[in-house]
């Protein structure tokens, strides 16, 4: 298996890999999360992708980062000295991005159901035929033999 990062990288991530998902809940940003940690977006970018589990742990962290984000656009409505029309901006840009994060809980709830039913209509279509099937029978209304056409025309 081709590994992105080498054993050493994989080694230290594997130490601080609980460290990271703790300030991943606590919503600090990636960078300075890189940055206290010494690596590289790529670097825990591999780590993600090689490690088993790893990828699942992250997206884990980045869902309940969406409660930590929460907390903070309370904090922002509930602080007077902020001007009202910066608080909505920040509160649209912080529900936009707690959306995304958890989809399941903070969504709009816009949920389409599609349901359809099977309607065999074979059976309709042969009850139909037989109540038709007198008005599709061929009728004689009058004999058309050529004696009898002779006998109109003279």
């Amino acid at each position: 298996m081709t590994t992105r990062i080498s054993e050493l990288t994989r080694a230290k991530l594997s130490a601080i890999w609980p460290d990271l998902l703790e300030r991943v809940i606590a919503a600090q940003p990636l960078d300075q999360i890189c940055k206290v940690h010494d690596i590289t977006r790529s670097q825990l970018k591999g780590y993600r992708h090689d490690v088993p589990g790893a990828r699942d742990e992250w997206m884990e962290a980045r869902k309940e980062s969406a409660q930590t984000f929460l907390e903070q656009m309370i904090a922002v409505t509930n602080n007077p000295d902020i001007d009202p029309s910066r608080v909505r901006v920040m509160c649209d840009s912080l529900k936009f991005l707690i959306e995304r994060l958890d989809p399941d809980s903070f969504s709009p709830r816009t949920r389409a159901e599609i349901t359809h039913k099977v309607i065999d209509l074979n059976q309709a279509i042969r009850d139909a035929n037989a109540r038709l099937s007198h008005v599709r029978q061929p009728r004689i209304e009058r004999d058309i033999t050529p004696a009898a056409l002779l006998s109109d025309l003279i």
